[in-house]
């Protein structure tokens, strides 16, 4: 996409010097350049070539020389530069140039041109220097188009090299940006850095043009522009028009605001803006490059925080009280961590993957947690980390954690604050403009009001997953887990009333967010390790407890635990018809294997239903089958005639078709087949071929029993971009991720609606770059 703005001209003695852009009268010069015809390179061919790009005859001269480059077309082989070096052109670059060793330099490269072509020498006549290398450049490339152009370099007072963008690379605010060099080459701007061009420009005589030429390069491309020029004898030469390459913020800002002037259709937006743009545009912009890389893991809710560590919940709430962020540091998160996992900034565990407590409760509450970490470990009695190499980092000291790539680096990280709103509100009022796919709704996971108003906000079409045992994390833990152990009679009765409190004031909280949109309640589903004590009964005791009694097993064994949850549920959605309201409320039933277990939880729920007051004929309450083992995916026909709705949970069903623990895996298994080259990537990370294909034919046998039946994915597949075209394509009804993501996949579906309505109008733009709309596949 270089030199864009240039045309190639069939014919000899048609010089090139300028283009108009259509946009805001902008005039781009290049440097003069001629396309030399395999036919015409004669010596009067080239001589009248010479004049017509040397007209006043410096070529060679010691007073402000011209200099020339010769190419080939099509070739990245051979290029000649800086002809025209005689021995007094050569003084007069030593002189002018800040580096004293750059004439020198250019004459040991142009040398080394020649003799790789098999010319003896540099000839002493500047001429005679375009003549062999003219004719060295024509027998190496029979038949080709030869380019011979002037080189304005920058050197000398007045004159200089810059680098220009059309917005800032990292914050996306709009204006010109980049640097200068005055008195230097290009080659010397980017090893010295130069200074601030937004500043230079302002008072510079080109400073206008080169503002016009930018911002009408980024009008014709749709996105940031990047453009290389050259100041020599007051004029301005544009050397290259490229696409800047930035990415994130960068490009979101750029594109809504080309569609909000009118200058860019929404459908191009999409297509420009990558799924990868748009997840780093929704968060804050910080700058961790300076800081060194100290530890790697897996990054499991994306973010940028820093903090000091502390390896104790209690010290991560002291520190929010005190007003200093903390990272807190565990070998492992469990439910009665909640509480330091709320106050600290971000969270680091040594042990983990996509799935684990830390990140599905960090990925709810929108903070940066990095697990899994690869050769560091967690001493918590010491209370440091030990580093990959023997280094300690104690209590105390400050990190930052980047969780979008899994690094953990020493110091705190510097925060760019944009001006022209919050991260994200560029990707909110892109979605504002367009729609997404008909056939796939996206909701929100929330196990509470807030994250459900959270989610609603970001757009979400109502709640796909709302988790009880999320409700008793933290200091309510041991109200759980009283109930688990409750005896019966009167001291277990009054575990199941401050039971019933909770969940009859939570539903209502709930129920009210989300007032006329569906709400999908599942069932308790703790393993029971993680809320019960170390010293639980030995009959509690499991080996294997994420496989063990949990979901609708629980349920079934514990049928008052069961009637606790879906009396509350059944009471606070009466209560909200009372006052009016249109709550629609659905119930999950987890972990199902067999029809069986669903008609259990149906006679529960009748027998809740059924008592005076409790609900009202043909307002019953629909019930759902999570489907998270492959038994119940190869029985969905079976279960589709039992149930209301199905929900696949793609955590689950992942890791028991891989027969892989979900905790333990991405320590170190799935990172050593990644780099053995045995898996491109994790199967909790991208939906898996296998599963994917489980689903679909799950999702047709229901179908067959009973059309129309809804079936939603609720995993963490369900944020992945990638995956929601298989999604749509196998028939799923909505997906529901966590609040924070629902921007990105609502994106990533409209994305794909316009990428649908695209190939639909026009076959061939199928044959276009993936995430690149045709017309911005070159400047033109």
């Amino acid at each position: 996409m270089a030199e864009v703005f240039s045309g190639r001209h069939a014919g000899f003695g048609e010089k090139d010097r300028t283009a108009a852009t259509p946009a805001e009268g902008a005039e781009v010069r290049f440097p003069p350049r001629l396309s030399l015809r395999p036919d015409l390179t004669d010596d009067g061919a080239i001589a009248e070539a010479l004049s017509a790009l040397d007209p006043l005859g410096r070529l060679g001269s010691d007073r402000e020389p011209v200099f020339l480059s010769l190419l080939a077309a099509r070739s990245s082989g051979r290029r000649f530069s800086y002809l025209g070096l005689t021995t007094a052109s050569e003084r007069w670059l030593t002189e002018v140039s800040p580096d004293h060793l750059f004439a020198a330099d250019c004459r040991a490269a142009l040398e080394e041109t020649f003799r790789h072509g098999g010319l003896p020498g540099i000839p002493d006549d500047p001429v005679d220097q375009v003549l062999a290398a003219v004719r060295g450049l024509a027998q190496d490339h029979p038949g080709a188009e030869l380019t011979l152009g002037v080189m304005p370099l920058g050197l000398g007072h007045g004159n200089g090299s810059g680098l220009a963008w059309s917005c800032d690379p990292v914050t996306g605010e709009p204006g010109l940006t980049g640097s200068f060099g005055a008195g230097l080459t290009g080659a010397q701007l980017l090893a010295s850095g130069g200074a601030d061009l937004a500043a230079e420009a302002a008072t510079a005589p080109w400073g206008r043009s080169l503002a016009q030429l930018v911002r009408a390069a980024q009008l014709r491309a749709g996105r940031p522009v990047r453009v290389d020029f050259v100041v020599t004898g007051g004029e301005l030469f544009a050397l290259r028009v490229d696409h800047a390459g930035f990415g994130g913020r960068a490009v979101v800002r750029t594109v809504a605001a080309l569609v909000r002037e009118g200058r860019l259709s929404t459908g191009a937006a999409l297509t420009t803006a990558t799924d990868t743009d748009v997840a780093q545009a929704v968060l804050p912009v910080v700058d961790t490059g300076s800081l060194p890389l100290i530890a790697q893991g897996l990054g499991v809710s994306p973010g940028v925080a820093d903090g000091a560590i502390v390896f104790d919940p209690a010290d991560a709430i002291a520190a929010e009280r005190a007003g200093r962020p903390a990272v807190l540091v565990l070998p492992e998160s469990r439910p009665e961590h909640l509480d330091g996992l709320l106050a600290a900034a971000a969270v680091i565990t040594e042990r983990g993957g996509r799935t684990a407590h830390a990140a599905v409760v960090t990925r709810g509450l929108g903070k940066p947690c990095v697990t899994a970490l690869r050769g560091a470990t967690v001493d918590a009695a010491g209370r440091c980390l030990r580093l990959p190499g023997g280094d300690i980092l104690p209590a105390g000291a400050v990190v930052t954690v980047d969780a979008r790539t899994g690094s953990i680096r020493r110091g705190a990280c510097k925060r760019l604050e944009p001006e022209g709103g919050e991260p994200g509100d560029d990707v909110a009022w892109l979605l504002s403009q367009v729609s997404g796919l008909p056939q796939l709704t996206v909701r929100c996971n929330a196990d509470g009001a807030d994250a459900a108003r959270r989610g609603l906000a970001a757009g979400a079409a109502g709640v796909g997953l709302c988790r009880i045992e999320h409700m008793f994390l933290g200091g309510r833990r041991k109200v759980l887990e009283r109930v688990m152990l409750a005896p019966r009679g009167a001291s277990g009765a009054e575990a199941f009333a401050a039971l019933y409190e909770i969940l009859r004031a939570e539903f209502a909280a709930l129920l009210a967010a989300t007032d006329g949109l569906p709400l999908v309640i599942r069932l308790l589903d703790p393993p029971r390790h993680e809320f019960l004590p170390d010293t639980t009964v030995q009959r509690l005791r499991e080996v294997n407890p994420m496989l063990g009694v949990r979901g609708v097993r629980l349920a079934i064994l514990m049928p008052e635990l069961a009637r606790c949850q879906i009396r509350a549920l059944v009471e606070a959605t009466e209560a909200a018809r009372r006052a009016g309201g249109d709550p629609r409320p659905r119930l999950l039933v987890p972990m199902v294997a067999d029809p069986g277990e669903v008609d259990a939880v149906r006679r529960l729920v009748d027998e809740v239903a059924d008592r005076p007051g409790k609900g009202e004929p043909g307002r019953r309450i629909p019930i759902g089958a999570m489907i998270e083992t492959p038994r119940a995916a190869l029985m969905a026909d079976a279960l589709a005639t039992r149930a209301d709705f199905l929900s696949f949970g793609t955590n689950d069903l992942s890791a028991l078709v891989w027969g892989l623990s979900r905790d333990d895996a991405e320590a170190e298994l799935l990172p050593g087949y990644r780099e053995l080259g045995v898996l491109p990537e994790s199967p909790f990370e991208l939906l898996d071929t296998a599963v994917r294909d489980l689903v679909a034919s799950a999702i047709a046998a229901a179908r067959a029993v009973r059309p129309g039946i809804e079936a939603g994915v609720c995993g963490e597949h369900a944020a992945e971009p990638s995956a929601l075209r298989a999604f749509a394509d196998i028939g799923v009804t909505y997906v529901s991720c966590v609040p924070s993501a629902v921007p990105l996949v609502r994106f990533a579906a409209a994305r794909l609606a316009a990428a649908s309505a695209e190939d639909a109008a026009s076959p061939a733009a199928a044959a276009s770059p993936e995430g690149r709309h045709p017309a911005q596949e070159r400047i033109p």
